[in-house]
Protein backbone atom coordinates (compact mmCIF):
# COMPACT_ATOMS: atom_id res chain seq x y z
CA UNK A 1 0.00 0.00 0.00
CA UNK A 2 1.71 3.23 -0.81
CA UNK A 3 1.85 6.38 1.40
CA UNK A 4 -1.35 8.42 -0.10
CA UNK A 5 -3.45 5.49 0.25
CA UNK A 6 -2.43 4.69 3.85
CA UNK A 7 -3.21 8.63 4.12
CA UNK A 8 -7.15 8.44 2.87
CA UNK A 9 -7.41 5.16 4.65
CA UNK A 10 -6.57 7.05 8.24
CA UNK A 11 -8.22 10.13 7.37
CA UNK A 12 -11.62 8.90 6.25
CA UNK A 13 -11.14 6.70 9.64
CA UNK A 14 -10.71 9.48 12.22
CA UNK A 15 -13.61 10.83 9.91
CA UNK A 16 -15.85 8.02 10.41
CA UNK A 17 -14.41 7.68 14.14
CA UNK A 18 -15.14 11.33 15.21
CA UNK A 19 -18.50 11.71 13.24
CA UNK A 20 -20.49 8.26 15.37
CA UNK A 21 -18.83 10.16 18.69
CA UNK A 22 -20.56 13.64 17.74
CA UNK A 23 -23.53 11.72 16.92
CA UNK A 24 -23.89 9.38 20.14
CA UNK A 25 -23.04 12.33 22.19
CA UNK A 26 -25.03 14.86 21.02
CA UNK A 27 -28.25 13.17 21.87
CA UNK A 28 -31.21 15.37 22.90
CA UNK A 29 -31.20 14.82 26.49
CA UNK A 30 -32.56 16.17 29.97
CA UNK A 31 -28.78 17.25 30.97
CA UNK A 32 -28.07 18.85 27.52
CA UNK A 33 -31.68 20.55 28.16
CA UNK A 34 -31.05 21.75 31.79
CA UNK A 35 -27.53 23.06 30.96
CA UNK A 36 -28.76 24.80 27.82
CA UNK A 37 -31.75 26.34 30.45
CA UNK A 38 -28.89 27.67 33.18
CA UNK A 39 -26.45 29.34 30.25
CA UNK A 40 -29.12 31.24 29.40
CA UNK A 41 -30.22 32.19 32.67
CA UNK A 42 -27.02 32.90 33.70
CA UNK A 43 -26.01 34.93 30.45
CA UNK A 44 -29.09 36.73 30.68
CA UNK A 45 -28.23 37.48 34.25
CA UNK A 46 -24.94 38.78 33.68
CA UNK A 47 -26.09 40.40 30.60
CA UNK A 48 -28.54 42.50 33.04
CA UNK A 49 -25.57 43.20 35.31
CA UNK A 50 -23.86 44.55 31.75
CA UNK A 51 -26.72 46.72 31.28
CA UNK A 52 -26.37 48.02 34.47
CA UNK A 53 -22.85 48.81 34.06
CA UNK A 54 -23.56 50.52 30.56
CA UNK A 55 -26.38 52.67 32.23
CA UNK A 56 -23.52 53.84 34.91
CA UNK A 57 -21.12 54.55 32.87
CA UNK A 58 -23.05 55.58 29.96
CA UNK A 59 -20.49 56.77 27.05
CA UNK A 60 -17.43 55.74 28.82
CA UNK A 61 -18.83 52.03 28.60
CA UNK A 62 -17.82 51.95 24.86
CA UNK A 63 -14.14 53.02 25.51
CA UNK A 64 -12.75 49.76 26.43
CA UNK A 65 -12.60 46.51 24.18
CA UNK A 66 -13.28 44.41 26.98
CA UNK A 67 -16.87 45.07 27.19
CA UNK A 68 -17.30 44.67 24.03
CA UNK A 69 -15.92 41.27 24.32
CA UNK A 70 -18.44 40.70 26.86
CA UNK A 71 -21.45 42.36 25.44
CA UNK A 72 -20.88 39.48 22.52
CA UNK A 73 -19.58 36.60 24.57
CA UNK A 74 -22.89 37.14 26.64
CA UNK A 75 -25.38 37.50 23.36
CA UNK A 76 -23.61 34.83 21.56
CA UNK A 77 -23.76 32.35 24.50
CA UNK A 78 -27.11 33.10 24.67
CA UNK A 79 -27.96 32.95 20.58
CA UNK A 80 -26.14 29.97 20.38
CA UNK A 81 -27.76 28.08 23.08
CA UNK A 82 -31.31 28.71 21.84
CA UNK A 83 -30.08 28.40 18.36
CA UNK A 84 -28.89 24.54 19.87
CA UNK A 85 -32.25 24.18 21.59
CA UNK A 86 -34.28 24.29 18.11
CA UNK A 87 -31.38 22.78 15.50
CA UNK A 88 -27.80 21.94 15.17
CA UNK A 89 -26.37 22.76 11.87
CA UNK A 90 -22.50 23.33 11.01
CA UNK A 91 -22.92 27.04 10.72
CA UNK A 92 -24.68 26.81 14.91
CA UNK A 93 -21.34 24.86 15.63
CA UNK A 94 -18.88 27.34 13.73
CA UNK A 95 -20.56 30.51 15.66
CA UNK A 96 -20.25 28.25 18.96
CA UNK A 97 -16.37 28.10 18.21
CA UNK A 98 -16.45 31.17 17.87
CA UNK A 99 -18.36 32.63 20.87
CA UNK A 100 -16.38 29.87 22.97
CA UNK A 101 -13.15 31.04 21.93
CA UNK A 102 -14.66 34.67 23.39
CA UNK A 103 -15.66 32.47 26.36
CA UNK A 104 -11.86 31.73 26.69
CA UNK A 105 -9.99 34.93 26.11
CA UNK A 106 -12.44 36.38 28.55
CA UNK A 107 -11.66 33.96 31.07
CA UNK A 108 -7.73 35.28 30.51
CA UNK A 109 -8.97 38.78 31.20
CA UNK A 110 -10.28 37.93 34.50
CA UNK A 111 -7.76 35.98 35.47
CA UNK A 112 -5.39 38.63 35.02
CA UNK A 113 -7.46 41.05 37.33
CA UNK A 114 -7.83 38.39 39.72
CA UNK A 115 -4.72 38.48 42.29
CA UNK A 116 -5.50 35.04 44.22
CA UNK A 117 -3.79 33.06 41.38
CA UNK A 118 -0.58 35.41 41.25
CA UNK A 119 -0.38 35.14 36.77
CA UNK A 120 -1.88 38.93 36.08
CA UNK A 121 1.64 39.73 35.33
CA UNK A 122 2.47 36.85 32.74
CA UNK A 123 -0.99 37.52 31.32
CA UNK A 124 -0.33 41.11 30.78
CA UNK A 125 3.36 40.29 29.79
CA UNK A 126 1.41 38.11 27.56
CA UNK A 127 -0.92 40.43 26.18
CA UNK A 128 2.03 43.48 25.33
CA UNK A 129 3.68 40.57 23.61
CA UNK A 130 1.05 40.38 21.28
CA UNK A 131 -0.25 43.62 20.51
CA UNK A 132 3.55 44.29 19.50
CA UNK A 133 3.48 41.56 16.90
CA UNK A 134 -0.28 42.74 16.04
CA UNK A 135 1.86 46.43 14.96
CA UNK A 136 4.47 43.99 12.98
CA UNK A 137 2.41 41.93 11.15
CA UNK A 138 1.33 44.14 8.46
CA UNK A 139 4.82 44.67 7.47
CA UNK A 140 5.38 40.09 6.34
CA UNK A 141 1.85 40.51 5.12
CA UNK A 142 3.05 43.78 2.91
CA UNK A 143 6.45 41.63 1.56
CA UNK A 144 4.45 38.34 0.73
CA UNK A 145 1.90 40.46 -1.04
CA UNK A 146 4.73 42.79 -2.84
CA UNK A 147 5.94 39.33 -3.76
CA UNK A 148 3.35 36.90 -4.58
CA UNK A 149 1.13 39.08 -6.70
CA UNK A 150 3.65 40.02 -9.58
CA UNK A 151 4.77 36.14 -9.00
CA UNK A 152 1.39 35.46 -9.83
CA UNK A 153 0.96 37.96 -12.87
CA UNK A 154 4.01 36.15 -14.65
CA UNK A 155 2.18 32.64 -13.98
CA UNK A 156 -0.76 33.69 -15.29
CA UNK A 157 0.61 35.85 -18.44
CA UNK A 158 2.45 32.48 -19.73
CA UNK A 159 -0.38 30.15 -19.19
CA UNK A 160 0.06 27.76 -16.46
CA UNK A 161 -1.24 27.18 -12.68
CA UNK A 162 0.28 28.51 -9.58
CA UNK A 163 0.85 24.87 -8.40
CA UNK A 164 2.93 23.94 -11.85
CA UNK A 165 4.32 26.90 -11.21
CA UNK A 166 5.66 26.10 -8.28
CA UNK A 167 6.73 22.88 -8.86
CA UNK A 168 8.59 24.31 -11.80
CA UNK A 169 10.28 26.35 -9.28
CA UNK A 170 10.95 23.82 -6.61
CA UNK A 171 12.44 21.53 -9.57
CA UNK A 172 14.97 24.28 -10.92
CA UNK A 173 16.11 25.00 -7.23
CA UNK A 174 16.59 21.65 -6.47
CA UNK A 175 14.33 21.17 -4.25
CA UNK A 176 11.92 18.14 -5.19
CA UNK A 177 10.03 16.18 -2.88
CA UNK A 178 12.12 12.75 -2.90
CA UNK A 179 15.74 15.08 -3.27
CA UNK A 180 15.08 17.01 0.17
CA UNK A 181 17.91 16.40 2.78
CA UNK A 182 17.98 16.90 6.80
CA UNK A 183 20.87 19.01 8.02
Amino acid sequence: MDSNAAAENTTSSCVNALGNMTNATLSNGPFLYATGIATLILSTFFLVIEGMQLYQLRLHYFLEWENYLQMFTFWGTIAFVAAQLVARTTAVWQFGAVVFTCCWWKLILTLRDCPIFGIGGYITLLGVIIWRYLKLAPLPILLMASFGFPFYMLVAEIGLSTSDALNALSHATGQSKGSQTET
